[in-house]
This record gives C-alpha cells, sequence and structure tokens, in this order.
C-alpha cells in the first residue's frame, strides 16, 4: 500500500545519498530483491550493480557444504 511505497523511497532515498556521500562506485546487492531495489534507485547514477547469495537459513544455496559454497559465492564478488 501507501506506506510500503513511502517506506521504500526512504530508503532509496537513503541508499542514494549514502553512495553519493562516500563516492561508492560498485553496490552489492544481498540477494537478488536488494539488487533489484538498488537498480532501482540509482538507475540514473553510473553505479556497478552486482549480488551475491542471500545467507537465508531458508536458501539451500546458502547452506550447501557448511555454508562454504555461499562464502565462496560472496568473496566471488568483492574486490580483489
Amino acid at each position: 500500500g501507501k506506506s510500503v511505497k513511502s517506506l521504500l523511497k526512504s530508503c532509496d532515498d537513503h541508499l542514494r545519498s549514502v553512495v553519493d556521500y562516500l563516492e561508492i562506485e560498485r553496490v552489492i546487492g544481498v540477494g537478488k530483491y536488494a539488487e533489484r531495489r538498488a537498480n532501482l534507485a540509482l538507475s540514473d547514477l553510473n553505479i556497478e550493480i552486482t549480488t551475491c547469495w542471500h545467507p537465508s537459513p531458508a536458501s539451500p544455496l546458502a547452506n550447501r557444504n557448511r555454508g562454504e559454497d555461499w562464502k565462496r559465492n560472496f568473496r566471488g564478488v568483492l574486490p580483489p
């Protein structure tokens, strides 16, 4: 509803202000939802947006091999 849209706009505005203030060039969305929100909020900026798996207890990917696959996935999106 209206309150959810207002909350999302506030979150998007805050993300934009943090990216601007810190002169961030790359954003990692932890999970596909966070990646989509970052793409919406930062669509007009020259920002690289990528994603990694969300470490949810319900995620088979995040929990496979006692979390080692998730750690490898996360490290793969971090700068060298």
